[in-house]
């Protein structure tokens, strides 16, 4: 099957520009980015946002109008209700802050994620509040969802995180949300965060991802707007 891929965007935060704490400080500004994917007779989401800005929560963050869920899903004709499957990569509360409004799909989580999830939900890491009411289906280890998109449990970012590998016409994309922030997160030297979940997992995941020749899609770079794989 083929898929094709767009990204949204529903947002933006101010973020270190290095993933290692206290390496490079410095704070620029990157996109809150869902991923539609659309294909096979489905209308998938990857990730859903962060919830609404309230100046009070969170890191530097904002939203334009034009950048809310709904008017960014009516771009493609879609509304809230036509989306069939949500993947979420991990549960922080830039990724999983707009469950709520897709009534009709199935919400996909790896359950080491949940679990680690509901172990600490008082994590700044996470808002409870637009997370904990979404009924999940949990998923264990490495998943073909439906033919043409997999799973790959891939702790690091976070102790239950998945990326996702999807196929398009033109070749294999892998979504890799918050494992790579940014581009520059993937390429040498790789400033990937590995606080030691499950580090021999992580490492295979990342050789398996080489060898795909894939293109790498990160979790908060304007750059993904402007790659000529998508359409506009």
């Amino acid at each position: 099957m083929s898929y094709v891929i767009h990204p949204l965007i529903l947002g933006s935060a101010l973020r270190p520009r290095d993933p290692r704490p206290g390496v490079h400080p410095e704070l620029i500004e990157g996109p809150v980015i869902s991923y539609l994917v659309i294909g096979d007779g489905h209308n998938i989401l990857v990730d859903t946002g962060g919830h609404a800005p309230d100046n009070v929560r969170r890191i530097p963050y904002f939203r334009k109008p034009e950048q809310e869920f709904v008017h960014q899903l009516s771009l493609f004709g879609l509304k809230p209700n036509d989306i069939d499957t949500i993947i979420i990569t991990h549960l922080h509360w830039d990724h999983s802050g707009n469950n709520a409004l897709f009534k009709n799909a199935r919400v996909i989580v790896q359950r080491r994620e949940y679990d680690a999830f509901i172990a600490d939900m008082d994590n700044s890491c996470y808002d409870k509040e637009t997370a904990l009411p979404t009924k999940y289906e949990l998923v264990d280890d490495d998943v073909e969802l439906y033919p043409g998109i997999e799973l790959l449990l891939m702790p690091g970012h976070s102790p239950g995180f998945q990326s996702v590998v999807i196929d398009t016409d033109r070749k294999k994309h892998v979504i890799l949300s918050d494992t790579a922030v940014r581009y520059e997160h993937w390429e040498e030297p790789r400033l990937i965060q590995d606080p030691g979940y499950d580090s021999e997992r992580l490492m295979r995941c990342i050789k398996l991802i080489d060898s795909m020749d894939a293109v790498i899609l990160p979790g908060h770079d304007m750059d993904v707007f402007h790659h000529d794989t998508y359409p506009v």
